[in-house]
């Protein structure tokens, strides 16, 4: 264990801070791997692992500093979906529920008022979404029914101009028409984490009974599933072929941006996604995702992303079904 430090934020000239940052970044780490490892081996040691940073951090956290929703959003996720896991399959939380509680407290107190993008509720796109899509965990993990109803339904509003919230949902971020990811024209990172913040958005909310990000429709000739669109027109371009690119397109942040094409920058890199789109939509209903399929085929098995940070990773372990 790195941590714990009683305040973190990466975007600040204090050195200590900094360290604190990188010290939450990788405990909160830990705690998903120790967590996956424990649902696969069931070995004691790393579920009280996952305990002990859990209840170090919680004692200690305070807020996040210099305005971090990035960090606030997106370790904290992984920190929040390993307690979970384990307290789930454990059936109890093992230095007492008085210390999970706790936990549930420091993401209410230390997290959430940290993880929106700067002047959220405003146009936002990636960053905007993601502290949605948050919010959506941590209701979850603290219980807040109130909470996730409200983060559920910033994500499934519609987009009908750049305002108040109408930027922070999925269909600011792809295009119901043919997929396209509102930052397509700047890298095809950016383009992965709309895709796959999505996706995984729709496996949470799925979590809960609830298959309407997986079940949204989008406005192509066929009505075929607008995150499934999405999937297919990343991967499809990502595997070398030609999309389609409509320059009147963009993310609702930063003022009015748009592209004249769609950026070859990262083309073709490994993201960890895709894994959870394709298992819900071709394995088990059926679709049609060939694109997708290429891209697995040609990439499995999906790991996690550079920075650790984006995504939960590792989602041919946790999503892929039969054998790869």
């Amino acid at each position: 264990m790195e941590g714990p430090a009683p305040i973190i934020g990466r975007n600040t000239d204090n050195s200590t801070i900094t360290g604190w940052s990188n010290d939450f970044q990788a405990d909160s780490r830990a705690v998903l791997l120790n967590a996956l490892a424990y649902s696969i081996t069931g070995t004691t040691a790393n579920a009280q692992k996952v305990v002990e940073i859990v209840d170090a951090w919680s004692a200690t956290l305070q807020e996040v500093v210099s305005e971090d929703n990035i960090l606030a959003a997106t370790s904290g996720r992984q920190f929040v979906n390993g307690a979970e896991l384990v307290r789930y399959l454990a059936g109890s939380w093992s230095s007492g529920e008085s210390n999970f509680q706790r936990a549930q407290a420091m993401v209410s107190k230390a997290l959430v008022p940290y993880m929106y993008a700067i002047g959220t509720p405003a146009p936002g796109g990636n960053q905007a979404f993601l502290g949605h899509m948050a919010g959506l965990e941590y209701a979850i993990f603290t219980n807040n029914y109130t909470g996730y109803a409200a983060e559920l339904d910033i994500i499934m509003q519609a987009k009908d101009a750049c305002v108040g919230t109408e930027g922070s949902g999925m269909q600011a971020l792809l295009l119901n028409t043919t997929g396209q990811c509102a930052e397509a024209g700047r890298d095809q990172g950016h383009s992965a984490d709309e895709v796959g913040w999505v996706e995984e958005a729709a496996q949470v909310a799925a979590n809960q009974g609830d298959l309407s990000v997986f079940e949204f429709l989008g406005q192509d000739s066929s009505k075929t599933p607008l995150l499934l669109l999405a999937l297919e027109y990343y991967f499809k371009y990502n595997t070398g072929s030609s999309v389609s690119f409509d320059t009147n397109w963009g993310p609702c942040c930063c003022g009015t941006i748009l592209w004249s094409e769609i950026s070859n920058s990262s083309r073709g890199s490994q993201y960890p996604i895709g894994e959870i789109g394709y298992r819900y939509y071709h394995t088990e209903h059926g679709y049609s995702a060939p694109y997708t399929e290429l891209w697995l085929q040609k990439m499995r098995p999906l790991e996690t992303s550079s920075n650790y940070r984006d995504f939960m990773g590792y989602p041919t372990l946790t999503w892929a079904a039969g054998a790869v």
